[in-house]
C-alpha cells in the first residue's frame, strides 16, 4: 500500500511547487462574456434635396448619337447606305441650318442656368420643389402598380369563383340583354346612381370647406 501512495505524494508535491510559484490568484471565477458583433454598416439612400429642372445639354447628347450611328453604319453597311442616300441630303441640310444656332443657344441657356443655379434662390425653390414633385410622382406610381397587381389578382380569383371566362361574359350578355328589354327599371337605376354620386360630391366638398373654415378661424 505504501508503494502505491509513492506516485500520488509525488504528484501533489509537485502541484504545490507549481502554486507556489505562480502568483496567486482570486478564487472567484470570472465568466468571460462573448463579444457581440458590431452591427453592419447600414446604408442610407438619401433623397436629393435638388432636381435638375432644365433638359440636359444637346452638345454630348449629339456626340453620343453620332458614335452610336457610326458604330451601327459599320455593323449594317448596306442599309446604311440606302439610309444616307435616301434621308443624307436632308438631314446634312438640316443640320448645317439649324445645327448651329441650336448648339449655340443651349449652351447659352446651360451656362445661365449653371450661374444662376448657385446664386439664386428662386432657382433654388424651383429645384427642391421639383425634387419634392419627383418623390411624390414615384411613390404613385409604386402605389398604382400595386393597387393593379392586387386588383389584377383579385379579378382572376373572382373570375375562377364565377365560373371562369365563358362564365362571366354570358352573365354580361344577359345583363345588357335585361337593361334593353327594361329601359324603365335601367333609367332608375341610372338616375339612382347619378343621384348617389352627386351626393357623394356635396359630401366631399363639404367636409373640405369645414376644414378650410376651422383653418382661418384658428390663424385669423
Amino acid at each position: 500500500s505504501n508503494s502505491n501512495l509513492v506516485p500520488l505524494v509525488e504528484i501533489l508535491g509537485e502541484e504545490e511547487k507549481k502554486d507556489a510559484g505562480s502568483p496567486p490568484q482570486c478564487g472567484r471565477y470570472t465568466q468571460q462574456l462573448p463579444t457581440i458583433p458590431s452591427s453592419p454598416t447600414r446604408v442610407s439612400y438619401g433623397i436629393p434635396e435638388r432636381v435638375r429642372v432644365l433638359w440636359p445639354p444637346l452638345l454630348p447628347a449629339v456626340t453620343e448619337a453620332s458614335k452610336h450611328c457610326v458604330s451601327t453604319a459599320k455593323e449594317h453597311p448596306l442599309a446604311a447606305t440606302a439610309i444616307g442616300l435616301t434621308c443624307g441630303p436632308a438631314a446634312i441640310t438640316t443640320a448645317v441650318i439649324a445645327g448651329p444656332p441650336l448648339l449655340i443657344a443651349d449652351w447659352a441657356i446651360q451656362s445661365s442656368y449653371e450661374a444662376l443655379s448657385h446664386h439664386t434662390p428662386v432657382v433654388e425653390t424651383l429645384e427642391k420643389g421639383a425634387a419634392s414633385a419627383l418623390q411624390v410622382a414615384k411613390l404613385s406610381v409604386l402605389c398604382t402598380k400595386l393597387v393593379v397587381k392586387q386588383g389584377l389578382s383579385v379579378g382572376e380569383r373572382q373570375i375562377k369563383r364565377r365560373g371562369g371566362v365563358g362564365k362571366v361574359c354570358e352573365d354580361v350578355v344577359g345583363g345588357a340583354v335585361n337593361m334593353a328589354t327594361h329601359p324603365l327599371d335601367t333609367a332608375g337605376k341610372a338616375w339612382g346612381g347619378l343621384f348617389w354620386m352627386g351626393g357623394a360630391l356635396r359630401d366631399t366638398v363639404g367636409c373640405v370647406v369645414d376644414s378650410v373654415n376651422v383653418h382661418v378661424e384658428m390663424h385669423g
